[in-house]
C-alpha cells in the first residue's frame, strides 16, 4: 500500500507531523514517509465518543527513500545521536561529529541558519547531513546507535 488515513489520538498525531522533532523514531517515520495531519475528527462520529481529541493523519509512502535500507540504522544512529540534546544550537551540534570547516560548508550549502536548534532541520537536511557524514567522517568515528534503540533496529 502506498497510502493510509488513520484515526488517531490528536495530541500524537501532531507530534508526528510537527517540523520540529526531538524524537529520533518520528523522524525516521518522517523520513520513509510524507505525514499530514487532514484535520480533526469530531467526537460524535465514534461510538461511544472518544474522552480525547481525534485527528485524521494521511501517511504516503515517499516514492524515492532518501536513505537506502542498508545505511537505516546508521541513518538512526546519527539522528538519535545529535537529538539526544534537542535544543543545541545546529553549529554546535554538528561539531561534535564534523570538523569546523565541515561545519561552515553544510551551513553554507544547506543556507542553515546556525543558531537553529538542532531538532528544527528539515528532512531533507538531515538526509543531506548524513549523506555528508557517511562520505567524510571515517566509520569510526560515527555515531552508533544508543542501546534503546538496538532491539527495534537490528532485530
Amino acid at each position: 500500500m502506498n497510502r493510509q488515513c488513520l484515526y488517531w489520538n490528536g495530541g500524537a498525531a501532531k507530534r508526528f507531523t510537527s517540523q520540529a522533532q526531538d524524537d529520533p523514531r518520528i523522524l525516521g517515520w518522517n523520513t520513509r514517509y510524507d505525514l499530514r495531519l487532514i484535520g480533526p475528527v469530531p467526537r460524535h462520529l465514534f461510538q461511544p465518543p472518544p474522552r480525547v481529541r481525534s485527528a485524521m493523519l494521511k501517511i504516503t509512502r515517499r516514492k524515492k527513500v532518501p536513505v537506502e535500507p542498508q545505511k537505516w540504522t546508521d541513518y538512526i544512529a546519527f539522528v538519535s545521536f545529535l537529538l539526544s540534546s534537542p535544543g543545541l544550537r545546529l553549529q554546535t551540534a554538528l561539531g561534535q561529529i564534523f570538523t569546523h570547516n565541515q561545519v561552515q560548508r553544510i551551513i553554507a550549502d544547506r543556507n542553515l541558519n546556525p543558531q537553529l536548534p538542532v531538532k528544527g532541520l528539515s528532512v531533507s537536511n538531515w538526509v543531506y547531513c548524513f549523506n555528508v557524514m557517511m562520505e567524510l567522517v571515517p566509520k569510526r568515528l560515527q555515531p552508533s546507535l544508543p542501546g534503546k534503540y538496538k532491539k527495534l533496529y537490528r532485530g
